[in-house]
């Protein structure tokens, strides 16, 4: 049976469009893009925990996995470690203080880690001080409690943390949803004149994050709303080679589930991101979690090595920093 003539030119064209589309958006077909591998160490080095069943206010310092070192989050000394592993930049979570300075700290109370009781954002930064934050940590329901009277006087300021690595990178979890809290954080900024601020990342709650990036235009963060509205509208413009406002100027987190769905993934993907100044940070959602878990296998990471040069969440970088040995 024969093809009518307009079919087939019809065809014909379809073909066309779809290979023009597919050779557009062909990551094999490029270069890599310039520029290394990151490592983003998640809380620095940290005591790692199991994960099923975890709610956003689950007490994670009794899950702890038998620990492999002495290191706590958000320490300075793990943020130290962390760094000295090879990590490019630390995730860091903060809450402002009674007194109207910023700690950095996780959790919403202390009731989990420490021998206080409360809500973090309620006490002192000098009360706060005074906590032993190794005292709630057990991986055997509480039959030891390896790190407890070895973490008081732990909880650094961000004044602290910041002025102890001047050269290096930070991503700073906003850790509620309140506008005023990223007010407070450009002022804080605003008091150091001399900072560098193109090494700090913001990322969290979407009003203050917001705000607080309205209000200092040079700085990069993001929020699950932004990341979402990128990702959406990159996915529907894409095919053309256009890479949408939303995904301008910013910084994306990718699930790795997600990335076979992205046109032009890795290469060409993160190719356009550094034309447009946006970073991409490469994350896992495993065990149905909504929120980022890190990549933690060294052999996957040596694999993604091979095409994607972008950032790598991850939660064990005293595991994987040597991935490529």
């Amino acid at each position: 049976m024969k093809l009518k003539p307009i079919v087939f030119k019809l065809l014909i064209i379809v073909f066309v469009i779809c290979s023009a589309v597919y050779l557009n958006n062909a990551s094999w077909l490029r270069a890599l893009p310039e520029g290394d591998l990151v490592l983003l160490a998640h809380r620095g080095v940290h005591q790692n925990y199991s994960k099923e069943g975890l709610e956003q206010d689950t007490c994670t310092a009794n899950r702890i996995d038998e620990p492999q070192h002495d290191y706590l989050e958000n320490t300075v000394r793990s943020i130290g470690k962390a760094f000295s592993l090879g990590a490019g930049i630390v995730e860091i979570d903060i809450h402002p203080t009674k007194d109207s300075k910023f700690a950095v700290f996780h959790d919403w109370t202390i009731n989990c880690r420490t021998d206080g009781n409360g809500v973090t954002r309620k006490k002192s930064l000098a009360y706060l001080k005074t906590l032993d934050i190794g005292y709630g940590y057990t991986h055997d329901d509480g039959k030891t409690f390896p790190f407890r009277g070895r973490g008081v006087d732990q909880i650094p300021s961000l004044t602290e943390v910041f002025d102890k690595f001047p050269d290096n990178k930070f991503l700073v979890n906003i850790k509620s949803n309140s506008v005023e809290e990223g007010d407070l954080m450009n002022h804080f900024l605003e008091n150091r004149p001399n900072e560098n601020l193109k090494r700090l990342w913001f990322y969290g709650g979407d009003k203050p994050t917001t705000r607080l990036l309205k209000s200092q235009p040079t700085l990069k963060g993001f929020t699950k709303k932004s990341v979402k509205a990128c990702l959406v509208q990159y996915q529907l413009t894409a095919w053309s080679g256009y890479v949408p406002k939303e995904c301008r100027n910013t910084i994306i987190g990718v699930p790795i589930s997600y990335t076979q769905y992205l046109w032009g993934w890795p290469r060409l993907f993160v190719s356009r991101m550094n034309a447009v100044n946006t970073n991409v940070i490469l994350v896992d959602m495993a065990n149905g979690n909504k929120n980022s878990d890190g990549i933690d296998d060294p052999q996957l990471i040596l694999e993604l090595s091979k095409n994607y040069r972008g950032i790598i969440w991850t939660d064990k970088i005293e595991q994987v920093y040597n991935y490529d040995h």
